[in-house]
């Protein structure tokens, strides 16, 4: 919480009404991630364990998984509140924008490395 709140007071321009509205939904954890405060993320490697024997202990294999992000479809908070600046703020159109209440389990990604040929 306190690295997205320091991203979003060292980089957010908007009003202080705004300002005051994306600080609840940080210390509220509604906007969790840096990508739905910035909209930013960086291409990189995960790192994935995978367990092809059906096994409780999940380490049989590391995958090392290379990866490009396409653009998210989310507009992230500061990005949304840039964009709409008339008062007052539309937080159903916000939240859906940015992402709020979208959360993204083990199981889920488990299952997408399942796809992958040869897993």
């Amino acid at each position: 919480m306190g690295n997205l709140l320091y991203h979003m007071a060292t980089r957010f321009k908007g009003s202080k009404e705004r300002a005051s509205t994306l600080i609840e939904y940080i210390s509220s954890n509604k906007i969790t991630t840096e990508q739905q405060l910035t909209g930013s993320h960086s291409n990189g490697v995960v790192m994935a364990t995978v367990c092809r024997c059906q096994c409780e202990s999940k380490k049989c294999a590391i995958l090392y998984i290379s990866f490009s992000l396409p653009p998210s479809p989310f507009l992230a908070s500061m990005e949304f509140m840039k964009s709409n600046p008339v008062e007052p703020l539309n937080k159903e159109s916000f939240e859906a924008s940015c992402g709020v209440g979208v959360v993204i389990t083990r199981d889920q990604i488990a299952e997408k490395v399942g796809t992958i040929k040869g897993f």
